[in-house]
């Protein structure tokens, strides 16, 4: 009984995630699908962000890849966004957090990146979209989410206290929110009677 109400409180989590869902816009490049998220948040942030849609932030491995994701962050308007690397574990020596080889890189060396100016131990492109810059994790930028398949949904904001307009919210949260007042309504019939059983 234990076991059935922590699936059902896993359950309720994930679907409240889910309804606090904001629009983004996605591409697919190379098999891949990648997610551009306006919502500026930490590096930290949006790590966790991407992974709770099943994917990782972008990790950029070709020059063709490079220029796909460059373009992709124009078209959406963007300026700096954070991708799936750090040196945070020992300074210069960076990774991707998929563990795939680090044999590209996109450094703005015209600006003497990296420069780890204050430790900066995290992955974004400079400011003005012409290479890589090494940045502090607690500063805000949008992000690329990347994944193999379709996310299941667009990621969710790290600001609950905002409220988000109609226009901002996917086509599908009016069916998701509906779903989780179901499964909120199912979860406390099902809490009532597991307290019932374990009553002694």
């Amino acid at each position: 009984m234990k076991t059935t109400r922590i699936l059902a409180i896993c359950g309720l989590f994930a679907l409240l995630a889910v309804g606090n869902a904001q629009a983004a816009t996605t591409g697919e490049f190379n098999g891949h699908t990648y997610t551009y998220v306006d919502t500026k948040m930490t590096w930290t942030e949006a790590k966790a962000n991407c992974e709770s849609i099943r994917a990782h932030l972008a990790t950029i491995t070709s020059q063709e890849e490079d220029n796909f994701v460059y373009n992709f962050i124009i078209e959406n308007g963007g300026i700096s966004s954070w991708f799936g690397a750090s040196d945070a574990e020992s300074e210069g020596t960076w990774k991707w957090i998929t563990g795939e080889p680090w044999n590209y890189t996109n450094w703005h060396t015209s600006s003497g990146e990296p420069n780890n100016s204050g430790d900066e131990d995290y992955l974004s492109n400079y400011s003005n979209l012409i290479g890589w810059n090494d940045d502090k994790y607690y500063s805000i930028a949008s992000s690329i989410c990347e994944s193999e398949t379709t996310p299941l949904t667009v990621p969710h904001s790290f600001t609950p206290s905002t409220t988000i307009k109609s226009s901002e919210v996917n086509e599908n949260f009016d069916t998701i929110y509906q779903k989780y007042n179901d499964l909120l309504l199912k979860y406390n019939d099902l809490a009532q009677r597991v307290t019932t059983l374990e009553t002694p």
